[in-house]
Parts: C-alpha cells; structure tokens; sequence
C-alpha cells in the first residue's frame, strides 16, 4: 500500500511540473516575438495556422497535466497523517 501511494505522489507531481512547463511553452508560442513592439492582435495576425493550433494542443495536453498534480498534495496529505 505504501509503495503504491509513494509512487502515486511522485507520478502526480511529475505530471504536474510537464504541464506546468508544457502550458508555459504553448504560452509562448501564442506570444513571444523577440523584439517585438506590436500589439497582441497584430502579431498573432500574422502567425503561421499550425503555430496557433500548436499552441492551443500544448495548453489542453499541459492543463490536463497540471490538474493531476492535485493528487500530489491529496496524497502526501495523507501519507503526512
């Protein structure tokens, strides 16, 4: 039982550091341009469609990580207990 749990908790908080990172990569893919003084509308006009839809799976596949990292701080609640 407590192997399972130990696992659990570090799986979780593995997910949650990826989606964390994961998130921020597509973050920056929507709006970093080095150098850039344009406005946020005029840049992703003139971004490339699989730039944008790239984006867009990175935040969905690092949102579904990072929620799992909840069962990181559910576990190790009760391993503390």
């Amino acid at each position: 039982m407590l192997f399972e749990t130990i696992t659990t908790i570090r799986l979780s908080g593995i997910a949650g550091i990826l989606g964390a990172l994961i998130t921020g990569f597509g973050d920056l893919l929507y709006n970093h341009i080095p150098g850039s003084k344009q406005m946020l509308y005029e840049k992703m006009s003139t971004f490339p469609q699989r730039r944008l839809v790239t984006a867009g799976i990175l935040g969905l596949i690092g949102s579904w990580l990072y929620f799992f990292s909840v069962f990181h701080l559910y576990y190790a609640e009760l391993v503390k207990t």
